[in-house]
């Protein structure tokens, strides 16, 4: 699995540095790879990229692969599990995907 992360990390990095921006589910997948490699301080470089782009806020994709990262790399207590399943749950009402 991390072998994995690594992988994607590296595509990222490469996709910007051929000029590609990233967009939501690029960087919902950054941090995913992130959270598998245990990746924190990588996680907040990317969570600052993020927020340049003003995704923040208007992307729940992006929002909830923040919190899925966050939670992963410090390992919070159970009550952040609620938050990322009303996260989870709003975005679905707000997509109309159907429930979990």
């Amino acid at each position: 699995m991390v072998k994995k992360g690594e992988d994607e990390l590296k595509c990222f990095e490469e996709m910007k540095l051929k000029g590609v921006s990233p967009d939501a589910i690029t960087f919902a997948c950054s941090l995913k790879a992130c959270a598998c490699i245990g990746a924190l301080s990588r996680g907040i470089e990317i969570h600052g990229e993020i927020e340049k782009t003003g995704l923040i806020g208007r992307d729940s994709i992006v929002g909830n692969a923040l919190i899925g990262m966050r939670n992963v790399a410090t390992s919070l207590k159970p009550r952040s599990c609620f938050i990322v399943f009303v996260s989870e749950m709003s975005s679905h009402g707000m997509h109309s995907l159907p429930d979990m």
